[in-house]
Order: C-alpha cells, then structure tokens, then sequence
C-alpha cells in the first residue's frame, strides 16, 4: 500500500482525518500554520488527485451531509462547509477563544464539541468542553450543553443511529434508509474537483 508523508514542520501539517466519496479518500490536511485542505486520493489505486482549500487553519472532521463538505474550523470553534465550486463558508463560530474537534450530523443538526482554547498540550486533559447543536436547514444555533467530565472531546457519533455517523450525515427512522444517497457527493457536481490533478492547486484555475 502506498504512503504518503507531509513536507510541512514537524507538528505544523498533519492528516487529521479522512472521509469516503466519488472513489476517493477526502483527507484532511490539518496545517497549523497556514490554510488547511482537503487531499483526494484514488480509493483504488492510491494516485493523489486535487487539493481543495478550507476556509482556514486547523480543519478537523471531514464530513459530506447534502452533497457538500462539512468540517470543523477548530482555530474559531466553528463549522463549515465546502462546495463543489470551491468556495467555503461559515455557518457557525463560538469565537476565537473556542476550539472545535468532534463532528456528527443527525436529522439535519449538526453535533460539536467545543471548548475554551488550550494554550498547552497538557491543559487538554482538564478542557472544560461542551456539545453545541446547529440546524443546517434553519442555520441556527440550537443549544450549547457542557459535559459532565473534563478533557479535550475528539469525536462523536450516534451508534444507535447508524456505524459512520462521524464521517457521513445520518438520520433516523424511515429517513435512515435514503440517508446515505441523500448526502452522498454527487459527480457531476465535484466533476471539476475529480478531473483536476495534484499540481494545479486548489480549486484550479480551470474554476476561476
């Protein structure tokens, strides 16, 4: 199996997580020291396909809900969302004072966790943390809870709702069944992204 390795500085650029899509692995590249991106690379044969640009440093949690990226803007303790054309936008920050990393989506509300910003390593042991729930069809925030134990939070999921949670948007009851076409990323959309190799950078001039 091939490997990859980051050219970045030690603990600046890392992968940080990955999801599924179109035949490709969507990997997040976490770079502390400049914009984050999203690696393809072929599921099949390992080729690296384009590089897509975040809306920012430290990125966590790839997730596809509605055909789109979602992913955590940890530096702000926020969410966004990347689109087939490139661009990326907010749809909810707590401030820079907050960090965010754990991501799921069921019935259309987005679940993360968020905590107040560690200024050393050893401090996320003692995080105070909470979960904040967002509605992605009304784009409000719902409700903000902490949680009843300290510590950084690295991941959520709903295993009672469906295995993958974490990595794809899931929903319950009869809904639970088209969940998966639903916000699966659909090839025309990402056709450009697809077709871009490794070395035209970002959403590739072809887009302008």
């Amino acid at each position: 199996m091939r490997s990859y390795e980051s050219s970045g500085a030690p603990r600046a650029a890392h992968a940080n997580g990955l999801t599924l899509g179109l035949g490709r692995l969507w990997v997040m590249h976490n770079n502390l020291a400049s914009r984050s991106a999203v690696q393809l690379v072929d599921a099949a044969s390992g080729a690296l396909g384009a590089r897509l640009p975040l809306g920012g440093a430290n990125c966590h949690s790839p997730l596809f809900y509605r055909g789109r990226l979602l992913y955590l803007l940890s530096a702000s303790g926020g969410l966004g969302r990347l689109h087939p054309n490139g661009t990326s936008d907010t749809l909810w920050a707590a401030g820079a004072r907050y960090f965010s990393k754990g991501l799921a989506v069921v019935d259309d509300i987005a679940f993360l966790a968020v905590a107040l910003r560690q200024r050393a390593a050893v401090e996320r042991n003692f995080a105070a943390s909470e979960v904040a729930a967002f509605d992605l069809l009304r784009h409000v925030l719902l409700w903000r809870r902490p949680l009843p134990f300290p510590g950084l939070v690295n991941s959520l999921t709903a295993p009672r709702v469906g295995p993958g949670c974490s990595w794809r948007a899931c929903a319950t009851g009869a809904a639970g069944e088209a969940a998966e076409s639903l916000h699966a990323p659909r090839e025309a959309e990402w056709a450009a992204a697809l077709r871009a190799g490794p070395t035209q950078g970002g959403l590739f001039g072809a887009l302008g």
